[in-house]
């Protein structure tokens, strides 16, 4: 008889512990203006994607594409001419194909020899992707 008074008393509590929680969410919901809600959360909105003009430039210089179909080539045109690939973001719209970095400097061969030379690496893009990562929709790339 004990045990069963005491499953009663849990089940109660259990309940308006429920009861409780339904009222509370319920007054919350009933008391927030969704429409001024929309309204202002409009103007706060963040814009991560690149603006036209900015899309039409890589560094400052200006992008053309060449050809169409399977040869067309998308170039930044200045001092020497880049060949880019179009990412299908807003938000960064071109990468370039090749990249030059400096390469790590090696020792000389002899001592008598002081004179390093500037060498550079180039590594070209083999693939790319976009990636949209949880609930936000972060662009991963």
């Amino acid at each position: 008889m004990l045990k069963r008074a005491e499953g009663l008393r849990g089940m109660r509590t259990a309940a308006i512990g429920l009861l409780l929680s339904v009222t509370g969410l319920v007054i919350v919901l009933q008391s927030i203006d969704l429409d001024e809600l929309d309204k202002s959360g409009q103007k706060n909105r963040l814009q991560a994607d690149a603006s036209q003009d900015a899309n039409e430039k890589f560094q400052g210089r200006e992008v053309h594409v060449i050809g169409a179909g399977d040869d067309k080539r998308v170039v930044a045109e200045g001092d020497e001419e880049t060949q880019l690939v179009e990412t299908g973001s807003g938000s960064v719209p071109y990468f370039p194909r090749t990249i030059n970095l400096p390469a790590s400097e090696a020792p000389s061969p002899s001592p008598a020899t002081s004179v390093t030379m500037q060498s550079e690496d180039e590594y070209t893009l083999v693939g790319l992707g976009i990636r949209t990562v949880s609930i936000f929709g972060i662009e991963v790339r």
